[in-house]
Order: structure tokens, then sequence, then C-alpha cells
């Protein structure tokens, strides 16, 4: 079974040299209380558990009981939750650094959450983060944007920073995400520029790891829940499509080290340059669990030529940038897989 003590303690070890800046600095959080964020959250309060160190942490959630709930196993009593809306919350106190990554959940966005809101929650929030930071003269503050940025890249190459493209509003339904992380990018650089603060962008790719929702439109997740539950794994698609997928402790580890290290107005690439198609991922994961249920590909013969979504094309990042401040991914695929699956079933059993 998952043990968060062990498994955290294994990532403190690698943790170490980049998370020595974490003292004396009080931090907020925004977007961060899901899976995506949660091992920032442990890395954070766990280092400075084990070393005494000071300063606050702030996490922005909309709802505190629902945020206590999915970090239970973390050290809490080291977290300063304020429960309000990123558009309009108000903050004046002591703040050095922002990591500001909230937007309308997978969850929400799953279950119907209209184009205007998500594209708001985005755009707004980020105004409102930035006016905090401007009020509160924050040293720095690093912004998680998207891989979905760039567009529909037809180069048949890692996506790098410089890539120009630009998503398709008119057509892509995924553009009220994308346009609100472009605008958000263009935000920051005029209030940093205006208001006289630091500020770093993480373009972020695909993740796996502890706590990953299986029920909505992660296609590894689906995988790792028909595996779990089902006769069979299926494949919504033709499976041909190329992804990769970085370990969310690797992602925390990168967002830590790139709001203390990454360079003044600079995006950089987070996510894994290791690639597989989905077709793979559906074996791979099938070896893991349950090597004697079947695949089924819904779509063979599908042609992502005319596909309006983003989603459709080989989504790699080029990291060199990232990796030339000396981060690198530790996690391989299979063990971010293993990970991911007994945290699942260790939450069933104790339910």
């Amino acid at each position: 079974m998952f043990n968060y003590k062990s498994h955290s303690n294994i990532y403190q070890i690698k943790a170490n040299k980049y998370l020595h800046n974490l003292n004396n600095h009080d931090i907020l959080l925004t977007g961060m209380t899901g899976f995506f964020g949660r091992p920032v959250i442990d890395l954070i309060t766990t280092y400075r558990k084990s070393n005494s160190c000071h300063g606050k942490l702030f996490v922005l959630t909309r709802d505190i009981f629902k945020a206590k709930s999915r970090l239970i196993d973390l050290y809490l009593d080291d977290i300063i939750f304020i429960e309000g809306d990123v558009r309009n919350f108000e903050f004046i106190g002591d703040l050095d650094y922002i990591i500001h990554g909230a937007s309308v959940s997978n969850k929400e966005k799953f279950s119907g959450a209209s184009e205007l809101e998500r594209f708001n929650v985005i755009y707004e929030g980020s105004r409102n983060i930035l006016d905090i930071a401007r009020i509160n003269n924050v040293k720095k503050l690093l912004y998680i944007s998207s891989g979905s940025v760039y567009g529909k890249p037809s180069s048949g190459l890692n996506i790098k920073e410089d890539f120009t493209s630009a998503p398709d509003v008119l057509n892509d339904p995924e553009a009220c995400y994308s346009e609100g992380k472009r605008s958000a990018e263009l935000l920051h650089k005029i209030y940093a520029n205006k208001d006289n603060f630091d500020y770093t962008i993480a373009r972020c790719f695909s993740f796996i790891g502890p706590g990953m929702p299986l029920d909505i439109n992660y296609s590894i997740g689906n995988f790792i829940r028909d595996s779990l539950y089902e006769k069979r794994i299926l494949i919504k698609s033709d499976g041909k499509a190329i992804r990769s997928y970085m370990y969310t402790y690797d992602l925390a580890l990168w967002l830590i080290f790139l709001l203390f290290n990454g360079l003044d107005g600079h995006a950089y690439n987070v996510g894994s340059e290791r690639e597989i198609t989905i077709k793979e991922l559906a074996i791979l994961v099938k070896e893991i669990v349950n090597p004697d249920i079947d695949i089924s590909i819904m779509n063979e013969q599908i042609d992502h030529s005319g596909s309006n979504s983003a989603a459709a094309h080989r989504y790699i990042p080029d990291t060199t940038k990232a990796r030339r401040l000396g981060l690198e991914e530790w996690t391989e695929l299979r063990t971010a897989i293993i990970n991911t699956i007994q945290f699942q079933l260790s939450v069933m059993k104790s339910i």
C-alpha cells in the first residue's frame, strides 16, 4: 500500500538542494489543493517541519473543509487556509512569494463549466493575484501556465518555448482555457514591468500522480480505472496520439526550483520528454495492473487531420531550457503509474 511518509522522505532527499530557499519566506499558493498541487504542499510542509524552518504557507481554496479532506495526510497545522474565490479575495500582510495556478478544475470542466466561466477564472483571477502581488510588494511570482498556449503544432518536433503558433480560437473548444492562459501570461508581463517585481512562467504539460482523478478526461487515469475495476481498457480514439507524463512529485520540485531560480520574465516548459503513444500507454497499464484484461480501441480508423481539438496532436515539450538550470526528470513512468495505483487502492481501503 501507499505510504505517504516514506514516499515523501524519498523526494525530500532529492529535493534538499532545491528547497533550502523555503526558510524564512511567506508564500501564497493558488490552485494547489488538487492532485497537481498536492505534492507542492507536501514537499514544502515536510521540508519545513523536518528542518524547523520559519515562514508562513498560505493556501487559497474555495472550500476549506474539502481542501483539508484532500490533504489530510499532510502537515495541515503548518498551512494557513484562505477560503475565497481567486477573482475577488483580498490579502494584505507579509508575503514574499506567490505560486499562482488557479483555474476552473478539470472536475468542473468535465461537469460542464461554461467557456466564459473557465476564461474568467483564469483572466480575472490573475488580475486579482497580480494586484495582491503589487499591494504586498512580493519579491517574485511563479505563474502556472500550460503547454496548450502553443496551439496545435504540426512540425512533429518537441515544442520549444519560442514556438509562436497559437490556439484556434474559432474552432478549438479548449481555446477558452488556452487563450485564458496566454492572456494571463501577458498580464504578468504588464504588471511586473509596471510594478517592479520578478515573475517566471511554468508552461505545464501532462502529469500523473497520487490523487489523480480517474473518472474524467485523462486517458491515463481512465486506463488505470478500467484496469482496476473493469474487464477491459477502452481507448476512445485510434491510440496513435503521442503523449508524455511527468510524475507530480518531479513537477513539484521543478515548480519550487523555478520559483526561486527561474529567470525573471522567462517561460519554461515543464513536463516529460519520454514519449509514448496512447495505445502503448494502455498496454503498459495493463501489464502493471492486470495482464489478463483486454484492450479495445473505439476508433481505429479515426483521422486526426481534421480534428478541431488541440488534444489530438503530438503533445511533447522540449525541456532543454529548464534542464540547463540543473533540473531533471527522476521518476520513470512505470514507477509513477505504480505509485498512483497504490495510492488509489489505499484510498479505497480506507473508505
